[in-house]
């Protein structure tokens, strides 16, 4: 590069660049979508009441930005197996860039868990290196093969919200060194532990839990509940 006529300090401890980054434009999407294998979207996501995603054996979708799903009570936002009876990989918010996401009326049926690029997916809904998500009325019916329902990993402000989660292959919801609120849930014969914490923080309030494989509540490796 030319030389400038900016002055400039070699990067030190309480000196260090500073990169502004640019403005996304937000994706929409109004319209039924399928989703054929693998798909990342880095960008800012916005997805409409009523859309339905339908999801190809073995496909996942992996949001590394921003996600607001605005479904309402009438017109859920749903993510289903292309045919009935099919299973599919993972749905997940992954990295510091999903912070604010706000998920409302989801409800997700038939998901597994997804390897992609070295990373473990280990519940059909994850949550990894993520903070500040809200989750109201989510809905999650049967989930196959990997560990959990939902596993929420590295993460912190977590929120889920007047949540329906029913016949768990294993764990239905598993914490694993991050915080959450769980208000307002109903967890229905869940394989395994119905909440399965690890090294975290929760507070738990105003649920039912009922008929879990094992535990209601797992409280373990240096946990604190409320």
């Amino acid at each position: 590069m030319p030389k400038g006529k900016k002055q400039g300090n070699s990067p030190r401890h309480s000196n260090h660049p500073v990169f502004k980054s640019p403005s996304q434009a937000i994706e929409v999407w109004s319209s039924e979508v399928e989703i054929k294998k693998v798909r990342v979207i880095e960008h800012p996501i916005k997805i409409m009441p009523g859309v339905k995603i339908y999801m190809h054996p073995n496909a996942s979708l992996i949001f590394r930005n921003r996600v607001l799903i605005e479904g309402t009570k009438l017109a859920p936002v749903s993510i289903l197996p292309l045919n009935s009876g099919q299973t599919w990989g993972a749905v997940a918010l992954h990295g510091i860039q999903t912070e604010g996401s706000i998920i409302n009326h989801l409800n997700i049926k038939d998901g597994s868990g997804a390897i992609i690029d070295n990373v473990r997916y280990i519940g059909s809904l994850s949550i990894h290196e993520a903070q500040n998500i809200e989750f109201n009325h989510l809905h999650i019916i049967k989930n196959h093969s990997f560990d959990d329902m939902i596993h929420v990993v590295y993460s912190s402000g977590v929120t889920i919200k007047d949540c329906y989660l029913e016949n768990a292959y294993s764990d239905a919801l598993d914490i694993d060194i991050s915080s959450i609120t769980i208000h307002n849930c109903k967890i229905l014969n869940s394989g395994n532990d119905a909440i399965d914490l690890m090294d975290s923080n929760a507070l738990i309030e105003k649920s039912h839990i009922s008929n879990s494989g094992d535990k209601g509540i797992s409280v373990g490796e240096r946990s604190k509940v409320s």
